[in-house]
């Protein structure tokens, strides 16, 4: 498994062996270790009580003419009959020692076909260490001792030197979290005897929020690099953690490195910090739903900076376009009186608003809500893990509505308030013409999300992630159209109408503001507004 690539080979040798085998066990375990670079350890397990006074088979001295290895039938023959062969705990423990002369009753061999005339292959002389192979473990059991061998067995690993910081495996998928990693570490007690190891799944979307969720201006972006592999595990042309459909397949930096040179892949690579400048990296603007309705490519230039991540095995590289440098934070703004905003939990609300139940969710025609996704949080793990309470809501309420600015912020980035304030002004209009739609809503790039009737909203719901947002920013200049399907918000299959807001005298874009229609509302607008 690919957790395991780097982990030490373990063979569990458990058999009575046979005379007629073509070649000698020391024979093959040395052939064996060439193969696999002398790194396989060999366990032994003695079973039964006539084994300490029972015989190999195996000479210990191959120029002894009074000693013929494995001259009786079987084994277990040869223990009891050829008593001028090396002891059967003894030869077990020769092939768990592996030449290296540190497991008590081991001998040693060479070759068969060596000028010594003795067994396995002739070795360097001035090669350090001399073993075939690393050393292993040699135990032995007793008759009616099955539950003492199981727990031999099974804790082999307290043969392995452990390592005191955590090993973290490859990202899977699981069904709830997403993709997980699995933090593992060694358990001692208060001797420091090893006694287990303790993992814990960790959720990607929750540890690498800020990459998963990166949001810099228009084009840039943040990826994560496992550098013990290679692999690229968060890229802005990856699923997201909660959006891999399967097992994720990740593909080498070499693969997804862009403009990056070869040079600065292995700095990457070997936990370097730096930066490099090129003057033409493709900037990428998603038409909607990147993964199935493709992207538009632009060449500009961008700054390539690349930092490991403290005591891990990841590097984070970040990719800012030149047009991403500035970022404005708009100037704050307070709440005019009528135009109060509603925090999305109509569950906890403690408000004279009229609550009811719309598509099997709470719901207000008394006026639109607004809820923030985590990127709109300071500390957005926090956010995710906390369950809210009613003092929670009335805080938010208390600090969205604020016309003050005094009231202390419950934990939102610097101007998201700001727009709470500057998109309210929306629900009047929205009001005006409720038959029209079935849902009304706007989102900007802040994060920040309104719409009516006012809902209770899925905590992780990012509005600059949906189609509806990105069609709207690929043509900034036009009214899109998606075609016909679910809401997330509920009311059948309905068609989203968006179109971007601009800044009147910068034209930056500020958010997306739709509407979702029914079909039939749409095939009506179809019918008087398309002059045919």
């Amino acid at each position: 498994m690919e957790q395991f690539y780097d982990s030490d080979n373990v063979i569990i040798f458990l058999t009575d062996g046979k005379p007629s085998d073509p070649k000698d066990v020391l024979d093959q375990i040395t052939e064996g270790q060439y193969l696999m670079d002398r790194t396989v350890h060999i366990f032994t397990y003695g079973l039964g009580n006539a084994l300490p006074n029972a015989y190999s088979g195996w000479c210990a001295d191959p120029n002894d003419s009074q000693c013929t290895a494995f001259s009786v039938p079987g084994l277990l023959a040869g223990f009891i009959e050829n008593t001028d062969s090396l002891e059967a705990l003894d030869f077990l423990a020769t092939i768990a020692d592996q030449n290296n002369m540190l497991i008590p009753g081991a001998t040693t061999w060479t070759n068969k076909n060596c000028t010594e005339n003795t067994y396995g292959p002739c070795f360097d002389p001035n090669r350090d260490p001399q073993g075939v192979g690393p050393p292993g473990r040699a135990d032995h059991v007793g008759d009616g001792e099955g539950d003492r061998l199981m727990t031999m067995v099974g804790s082999y690993y307290d043969f392995f030197q452990s390592e005191p910081e955590p090993t973290y495996s490859v990202p899977s998928k699981d069904d709830h979290l997403g993709l997980i990693i699995i933090a593992a570490t060694r358990t001692v007690d208060t001797t420091g005897t090893l006694f287990g190891v303790t993992a814990v799944d960790i959720s990607m979307n929750i540890v690498f929020n800020e990459i998963v969720n990166f949001n810099l201006g228009k084009y840039s972006f943040a990826f994560l690099v496992d550098r013990e592999d290679g692999r690229v595990l968060l890229h802005r042309d990856l699923p997201k953690p909660m959006e891999w459909p399967s097992e994720p397949t990740f593909l080498h930096l070499s693969s997804m490195k862009g403009a990056l040179t070869d040079d600065e892949v292995t700095k990457i690579m070997t936990g370097e910090s730096g930066s490099s400048y090129h003057d033409n990296v493709t900037a990428l603007i998603t038409r909607g739903n990147a993964q199935s309705e493709g992207v538009n490519a632009e060449e500009r230039a961008a700054t390539f900076y690349y930092e490991p991540i403290p005591d891990t095995k990841y590097s984070v590289v970040l990719c800012l376009f030149e047009e991403d440098r500035i970022v404005t934070v708009p100037s704050p703004v307070n709440p005019e009186s009528g135009t109060a905003s509603l925090y999305h939990r109509l569950d906890l609300l403690d408000t004279n608003a009229e609550v009811c139940r719309l598509h099997d969710n709470y719901a207000t025609f008394d006026g639109s809500t607004v809820m923030f996704p985590p990127k709109a949080y300071t500390d957005p793990i926090s956010y995710l893990s906390s369950l809210e309470t009613s003092e929670d809501v009335a805080n938010m309420n208390t600090f969205i509505n604020d016309p003050t600015g005094l009231v202390a912020n419950p934990g939102l980035v610097d101007g998201v308030r700001t727009d709470v304030t500057l998109t309210a002004v929306l629900e009047q209009y929205w009001r005006e013409n409720d038959a029209d739609s079935v849902w009304r809503y706007v989102g900007t790039t802040m994060g920040v999300f309104r719409i009516f009737p006012g809902i209770v909203m899925d905590m992780r719901y990012d509005p600059t992630q949906q189609a509806w947002f990105n069609h709207a920013l690929a043509k900034p200049e036009d009214y899109t159209f998606s075609r016909p399907g679910p809401s997330p918000f509920g009311g059948g299959n309905l068609v989203t109408i968006s179109k971007a807001i601009a800044h009147s005298s910068t034209q930056k874009i500020l958010g997306v503001i739709a509407a979702d229609i029914t079909e039939r509302k749409y095939s009506s607008l179809l019918h008087s507004e398309v002059i045919v």
